[in-house]
């Protein structure tokens, strides 16, 4: 998962192509405008703000979001 407000950022960029290259799949939250980042994504998650603050506070609830789901799959397996 990248994560980049601008969709730009360079070592977020090299974070995503590394883990393509690894046959990984890849998410990137990003602002309203993608950028760059999201030509190396299996899903774009965009965020429709401009501004910084406002897409970082989206941000914030949903990799909380992501990571409570996968905790409760993850559980649930454990317990089959």
């Amino acid at each position: 998962m990248g994560i980049s407000t601008s969709g730009a950022s360079r070592n977020v960029l090299n974070a995503l192509v590394a883990a393509r290259s690894r046959g990984l799949r890849t998410i990137g939250l990003t602002g309203g405008r993608p950028g760059p980042i999201s030509d190396h994504c299996d899903i774009v998650l965009a965020v429709p703000a401009a501004e910084t603050a406002r897409v970082q506070e989206v941000h914030l609830v949903t990799y909380h979001a992501i990571c409570a789901a996968l905790e409760q799959r993850l559980l649930a397996r454990s317990r089959e």
